[in-house]
């Protein structure tokens, strides 16, 4: 009977798609889950813009009522209609008080998750139908950023959404670059995102976070929007920079879970060195 040393690795005998298995399934839970999200924060973001939007006609409309009916004279039926004209518009615009509240109070599910991990499961995801030998990708993580208090799925739509828009602005450049990684920030860890396009045009970027703002011609202009409320409520901030190199160069801050004693394990370092080829010929 062969001892334990001996035992033949069944691996071996696996074909690569049976190897890779567990990991498309788990892909594909990670991808369920971000879709789940990306909808209902797309919708919440599209509730609280509407309420917002809605708020100042209504209260329009409730003035405009109320002036009309003190000047409505001895006509009682005049001002009985203007009166309930005024009550219905004060009663929709609590109703989409209640709304905007409701939106703004999704909570998020802070667990100690390790940051390197979450971060490359969600570039996976932005890159899953981009080849990789067409952008150079570097990981950056700093040993004394590697866990933070977040919620795993929400954060990962953030990574989503800088690494897909830094793609966007980099697809028809000749070199595409992109530098993922981590570092302290005070009390917090600070995320980063940095790309090799052109940047954010100066005419965007004070509007870059607000919703449906794009320089996008196909663009809805909320992933941003998204994103920063996301980070808002795990505590933190989102910002963008211009890229000492040129290109665009986004952060945001999460809570430093409690301090462990192991090695930040960067994507980089469990999968080796290998550095990809730059895009065109």
């Amino acid at each position: 009977m062969p001892t334990p040393a001996e035992a033949p690795d069944k691996r071996a005998d696996q074909r690569p798609e049976q190897r890779n298995e567990p990991w498309t399934r788990r892909r594909a839970d990670i991808q369920f889950q971000f879709t789940q999200a990306a909808r209902m924060n797309a919708m919440g973001e599209l509730a609280v813009t509407l309420a917002h939007e809605l708020n100042q006609p209504l209260a329009a409309i409730n003035n405009y009522a109320a002036a009309a009916e003190r000047i409505a004279g001895d006509d009682a039926e005049l001002r009985d209609l203007l009166r309930k004209m005024g009550e219905q518009a004060a009663r929709a615009a609590e109703i989409v008080a209640r709304v905007r509240d409701g939106a703004h109070r999704s909570e998020v599910a802070l667990a100690p998750l390790a940051l390197p991990e979450l971060v490359a499961e969600a570039i996976d995801l932005a890159m899953a139908d981009i080849a990789r030998e067409s952008v150079v990708l570097h990981y950056d993580f700093d040993d004394r950023a590697c866990d933070v208090l977040a919620d795993r799925v929400q954060v990962q739509q953030v990574v989503v959404n800088l690494v897909r828009n830094a793609m966007e602005a980099m697809q028809d450049l000749p070199w595409r670059e992109l530098r993922v990684g981590a570092a302290p920030d005070g009390d917090l860890i600070r995320v980063h995102v940095i790309d090799s396009g052109p940047g954010v045009s100066p005419g965007v970027a004070a509007r870059l976070f607000q919703p449906f703002v794009t320089d996008k011609p196909q663009g809805m202009g909320v992933g941003l929007s998204i994103s920063r409320g996301i980070v808002e409520a795990h505590g933190g901030r989102l910002w963008v920079e211009r890229a000492s190199g040129g290109g665009a160069a986004f952060y945001f801050t999460l809570r430093r879970a409690p301090e462990t004693k192991r090695a930040c394990e960067t994507p980089a370092r469990r999968r080796g060195t290998r550095r990809p080829r730059p895009a065109g010929p």
